[in-house]
């Protein structure tokens, strides 16, 4: 990922929530609280673009990435929990596939505790 002095890192950080897609009332506050803390650092000031979204875990993986894909992030951060494991788990190979240079970055309960279940590695370098 080579880029000029003026060119911005593009982060997203996203959650996907237990909520339907029709339904844009909820949205997790951890991509809220980490996106004003990069926002916020001064070794990041003008160097990234942060942004934060929201998406449904109800989303088919096509259009997931979809709009993902919109945003042409080169980072994306992605909080994997219960509610939405197997929607990313479906979504990861074809982001890779749809923005082949992103660096994908998993957190969230299912990373933590149980890693052994999602097969990070595998995961991320399809």
């Amino acid at each position: 990922m080579s880029r000029t002095k003026s060119q911005k890192l593009k982060v997203l950080i996203a959650s996907v929530d237990c909520r339907e897609a029709r339904n844009n009332q909820l949205f997790s506050l951890a991509p809220l609280i980490l996106g004003s803390q990069l926002w916020n650092d001064r070794f990041f000031d003008n160097k990234i673009k942060i942004m934060v979204r929201s998406y449904a875990n109800d989303l088919m993986p096509i259009d997931f990435v979809s709009l993902i894909s919109k945003n042409r992030p080169d980072v994306i951060c992605l909080g994997v929990y219960i509610w939405n494991v197997e929607l990313i788990k479906k979504s990861i190979n074809l982001l890779k596939r749809t923005l082949p240079r992103v660096i994908i970055i998993l957190g969230g309960q299912i990373i933590t505790q149980s890693g052994k279940n999602f097969n990070r590695v595998r995961l991320l370098n399809n």
